[in-house]
C-alpha cells in the first residue's frame, strides 16, 4: 500500500514536470493514457506526446534526471521510452512542428537515443 502511493507521487511528480517545462520553453507536450482518461494505476506508465526538436527532446529527458533506461520502439516507430530510478516507464510519442509521425523527424531523435 504505502509503495503503490509512493508510485503514483513519483508518476504525478513527473507530470508536474513534464508542464513546467512546457511553459518555461514554449513547447507542445500533452498527456495521453490512463493519466489523460483519469484512471491510473501504481502500474501505469505515463505516455506523453510533444513536439520537440533534438535538443529540446536532450534537454527535456535529461532535465528530469539520469535515466537508467533509454530506448525506441520500431513498430510503432519512435516512441521513446524512458526508465528513471523510480522505476516508472514514460513513454513519449514525438512530433515535429509541421507533420505529425514524420519519420524523417522520429528517426532525428532514434539518433538522439543512440548517442546516449
Amino acid at each position: 500500500m504505502l509503495r503503490e502511493k509512493i508510485v503514483m507521487m513519483n508518476q504525478r511528480e513527473y507530470i508536474e514536470y513534464v508542464r513546467k517545462f512546457a511553459e518555461a520553453h514554449g513547447k507542445h507536450i500533452w498527456l495521453g493514457g490512463s493519466f489523460l482518461r483519469g484512471n491510473p494505476t501504481p502500474y501505469s506508465d505515463v505516455d506523453i506526446s510533444a513536439v520537440l526538436d533534438k535538443d529540446s527532446l536532450r534537454t527535456f529527458i535529461y532535465g528530469y534526471g539520469e535515466p537508467v533506461y533509454l530506448s525506441y520502439t520500431t513498430n510503432p516507430k519512435g516512441i521513446i521510452i524512458v526508465i528513471y530510478e523510480d522505476g516508472i516507464t514514460r513513454l513519449i510519442d514525438l512530433y515535429n512542428d509541421k507533420y505529425p509521425l514524420d519519420v524523417k523527424y522520429r528517426n532525428l531523435c532514434i539518433g538522439l537515443i543512440r548517442e546516449v
